[in-house]
């Protein structure tokens, strides 16, 4: 018979071992605001125009690159979270 696998609660695993997730965001409401505030930077990038002067156009790349800084947090965050959701599945099916 296959012995059933389990993967532990968070809580029960020491901390030297688990993602450090708080050192991207300190809370699950953090990452939530981060999220609003990225969908906050898309609208204003939705308006392009080739001959844009230097200066809203340097306003323009800097906000761009906020929003992708934003964005690669949720990301680094979200993939973690679903790398420890996708182990506790498959070895439960084991």
């Amino acid at each position: 018979m296959t012995e059933s696998k389990t993967l532990p609660l968070r809580s029960q695993v020491p901390i030297e071992e688990t993602w450090d997730l708080e050192s991207i965001f300190q809370t699950p409401e953090d990452w939530e605001v981060a999220g609003e505030e990225l969908t906050g930077y898309i609208p204003q990038h939705a308006i392009s125009c080739p001959t844009l002067p230097a200066e809203p156009m340097i306003r323009i790349l800097s906000t761009i690159i906020i929003g992708k800084r934003v964005y690669q947090r949720l990301l680094i965050t979200s993939e973690c979270k679903r790398d420890l959701i996708d182990r506790q599945q498959m070895l439960n099916t084991q």
